[in-house]
């Protein structure tokens, strides 16, 4: 703009209007299901053992601690398992809306860096006004009087 400006102040154009380029709206995302949150911990332990002791005594509540555990410890790996898969899932999604959104841009700014062309494009052609009639009658006039210098020389130096 700088330089179309400049020619513009040079050439005595019309300033023209300004490049505008501005960015698409934001993208929406619509996010993966986010896993349940169940996290095992010593409280399920502690209750199963308590459960257990009083139903079956000390090997009761032993049993229903370990049985307890064992559930929660494979809860928890699929709890990772199942959050290891959201972020990855999301992460995708993420991926592509950004780049969608920065293909649209790039769409948005070359077309309008085309259209601002387009209007600037006398700026840098029409520059040279037509030359005038009077300006072209004076043109012939002083061609035939060199013309005329050059035989006058040919003339004296051939005599």
């Amino acid at each position: 703009m700088k330089y179309v400006h400049q020619a513009c102040d040079e050439f005595g154009h019309k300033q023209p209007s300004k490049l505008s380029i501005s960015l698409p709206a934001a993208p929406t995302i619509s996010r993966p299901t986010v896993p349940s949150t169940s996290d095992p911990t010593a409280k399920s332990v502690a209750t199963a053992t308590a459960v257990g002791w009083l139903l079956a005594g000390p090997v009761g509540g032993a049993i229903a601690a370990g049985i307890t555990h064992a559930v929660n410890q494979g809860t928890k790996q699929r709890n990772e398992e199942a959050w290891s898969n959201y972020r990855q899932q999301l992460s995708q999604v993420c991926t592509e809306i950004a780049t969608d959104y920065l293909k649209q841009f790039s769409n948005q700014a070359i077309n309008q860096l085309h259209k601002y062309i387009k209007n600037v494009d006398y700026v840098f052609t029409d520059s040279i006004p037509p030359e005038q009639s009077e300006i072209k009658n004076k043109r012939k006039r002083l061609k035939k009087l060199r013309m005329a210098v050059d035989l006058l020389e040919k003339e004296l130096h051939n005599d």
